[in-house]
C-alpha cells in the first residue's frame, strides 16, 4: 500500500496580483514525520530527477535553488530515515520540452528582429508552427511526464510518494488508478502564508520569501481532468489534425482560419438537424440545416463537457456557402464577435503541423 502526497514545491509570491519573487517552500513537518516513521529500508517515490542530473550545463531542467532545496530536505529525510529514493522524473521528457523552448525562442527571435520576412504565403505555416511548438511543450509537461510518473509508481511501488498536486489530484480523479497503484492515504500538502515582517508590505528581494506548509485530506480538484484533456486535444490537433481518434467524423472545419488547429472542430450528427460539435475547447450541441450549396449551424458548449475556462457560452452562429468541391466558406458570429471558417465533409482538413520545420524553409 502507499501514501500519496500532494504537493506544491515552489512558484512565485505575489501580492495585490504583483509578482514580487520566488518562494523558498519547507516540506510539512508532518510530511516529513511521516517518512521517519516508515518501515526501515522502505522505498519513497519523488517526483524529482536523479542527482546525476544535476550538473546540467545546458540548463535543460531550469531548475531553481529553491526547487533543488525543498526535494534535498525531502531526500535527506529518506536517507536519515535508512529508505531508498525512487526518482520518478524524466530527464528525458524535460530534455525534449527544453529542445521545443529553444526551437519557439529562436522562431520569435528571429521574427522580432526584422532581419527576415516572411514569404509571402507562409504566414500561417508560421503561426501555426508556433502554435505546435507551445502545445508541443504544454503536451509534455501536463501528459507526458504525468505518464511517466504513474508508470514508475505503478513499477516500483513505493511505500510512499511525494508527487506534485496536479498529479497526484489525477490520481485521485481517476478511482481504478488509485486502487491499481495501491494508494491506502491521500494527503494534499498545501502552502502557508508567507513569513513576512509584521506591519511591513512585501517589497521585491533577491532572497526568496519563505513558506512553510500543512496538510490537508480534502476532495482532488476536478479542474485538473480539464487541463488534462485540453492539452491532449490541442496535441491531436497539431499533431494529427484531429480532435476525437478511433472514428470519424461526418464534417471537420476550423474557425480560426490563421491558425487552423487552433480552431479545429468536427461534428457528429445524431440526428439530421443536429448533434455534437469536439473542438479543443471541449464538447457543443448543435442544431442546423446542411443543403447541397450552403449550410447554417448554431453551437453551444455544454458547461460540464468543458476544458477551457475561458470559453464563450453564448450561441455560436455558422453560416457557409460552397466554394469549392469539398470546401464551405462563411462566417461565425457570437456576442458581438465574429471570424471566418471553412468546413467540409470527412475527417481531413489539413497535414499535420511539422513542428520540426527548419528555418531557412520559412524566410
Amino acid at each position: 500500500m502507499m501514501k500519496l502526497y500532494g504537493v506544491h514545491h515552489g512558484g512565485e509570491y505575489s501580492f495585490g496580483g504583483l509578482s514580487l519573487g520566488s518562494m523558498s517552500v519547507s516540506p510539512a513537518e508532518e510530511m516529513l514525520q511521516a517518512i521517519h516513521d516508515l518501515p526501515k529500508r522502505s522505498t519513497v517515490g519523488v517526483e524529482f530527477i536523479h542527482p546525476e542530473y544535476f550538473e546540467d550545463e545546458d540548463n535543460i531542467l531550469e531548475l531553481r535553488d529553491e526547487d533543488e532545496q525543498y526535494w534535498q530536505e525531502i531526500t535527506d529525510a529518506c536517507a536519515d530515515g535508512g529508505h531508498s529514493v525512487a526518482y520518478l522524473d524524466s530527464y528525458d521528457i524535460h530534455r525534449r520540452a527544453a529542445r521545443k523552448r529553444a526551437e519557439l525562442a529562436q522562431l520569435r527571435s528571429t521574427l522580432r528582429s526584422g532581419e527576415y520576412h516572411i514569404a509571402p504565403g507562409q504566414e500561417r505555416t508560421v503561426t501555426e508552427i508556433s502554435f505546435g511548438l507551445e502545445a508541443e511543450i504544454d503536451y509534455l509537461h501536463a501528459v507526458a511526464r504525468e505518464d511517466h510518473i504513474i508508470q514508475e509508481l505503478e513499477k516500483l511501488h513505493p511505500g510512499l510518494a511525494i508527487i506534485g498536486l496536479a498529479h497526484s489530484d489525477y490520481v485521485m480523479l481517476n478511482p481504478e488508478l488509485a486502487v491499481k497503484l495501491g494508494v491506502s492515504e491521500y494527503w494534499k500538502v498545501l502552502n502557508d502564508a508567507p513569513e513576512l515582517p509584521i506591519g511591513m508590505l512585501p517589497v521585491v528581494e533577491d532572497r526568496p520569501v519563505r513558506v512553510y506548509q500543512y496538510l490537508e485530506q480534502s476532495p482532488p480538484d476536478p479542474s485538473r481532468l480539464n487541463e488534462r484533456e485540453f492539452a491532449t486535444r490541442t496535441k491531436y490537433a497539431v499533431s494529427l489534425g484531429r480532435i476525437m481518434l478511433g472514428t470519424e467524423a461526418e464534417w471537420i472545419g476550423s474557425w480560426e482560419l490563421s491558425n487552423r488547429p487552433y480552431g479545429l472542430f468536427e461534428l457528429y450528427p445524431t440526428s439530421v438537424t443536429g448533434g455534437t460539435v469536439e473542438d479543443r475547447l471541449g464538447t457543443a450541441e448543435y442544431t442546423g440545416e446542411f443543403e447541397e450549396d450552403r449550410l447554417e449551424f448554431t453551437k453551444k458548449y455544454i458547461a460540464s463537457t468543458t476544458y477551457d475556462p475561458t470559453t464563450i457560452f453564448e450561441d455560436i452562429t455558422y453560416e457557409a456557402v460552397r466554394t469549392s468541391e469539398t470546401d464551405f466558406e462563411g462566417y461565425w458570429i457570437t456576442y458581438g464577435m465574429q471570424g471566418k471558417f471553412i468546413i467540409r465533409k470527412g475527417s481531413h482538413l489539413y497535414d499535420p503541423v511539422d513542428t520540426n520545420y527548419g528555418q531557412q524553409t520559412m524566410f
